[in-house]
């Protein structure tokens, strides 16, 4: 968890001065909520509904290679992310962003619930295949993937 503390309000007076309609808003404050004269609610995230990796190419290329190699990482860091998470992937998608900034995002299916590398790799690899990357004509400078994932209460039962 991360609380950044703005104690003497520097940040709020650069928003409102940013954005003269919040002037004369009440500002909620860490003090006041736990003194309890303020009605907000701190509540932790929940459960992650996904996890993902992504990784810039450097230089935008075409080579399948090169790209191909860069999602394999990002497979196998995305899953090394779930660390002691009992849920498996569900299903996944495959980012690319081109080098004239154009973002696509490739949806890869999954039969099932699989933490299995070797089937996660080739889902993410058919994904990418579909995207025709190569024939597109712009160098890809970004590529990533994107796992999700079942609910607790769904994966519990």
């Amino acid at each position: 968890m991360l609380i950044h503390a703005d104690a003497d309000a520097f940040f709020v007076s650069v928003e409102q001065r940013d954005a003269p309609h919040l002037r004369d808003r009440p500002v909620r404050n860490l003090v006041a909520i736990r003194d309890g004269v303020d009605d907000a609610t701190i509540r932790l995230p929940g459960p992650r509904r996904s996890i993902s990796s992504t990784r810039s190419l450097g230089r935008a290329t075409r080579r399948r290679s090169v790209v191909e190699q860069s999602l394999r990482d990002n497979v196998l860091r995305a899953l090394g992310r779930l660390g002691d998470d009992p849920r498996s992937p569900t299903r996944l998608d495959v980012h690319l962003r081109y080098d004239d900034q154009h973002a696509l995002v490739q949806a890869g299916a999954l039969a099932e619930p699989t933490r299995d590398p070797t089937v996660l790799v080739g889902a993410a690899l058919a994904a990418l295949g579909r995207t025709a990357y190569e024939e597109d004509g712009r160098g890809v400078a970004m590529v990533g993937v994107t796992f999700a994932l079942p609910s607790p209460a769904a994966d519990a039962g």
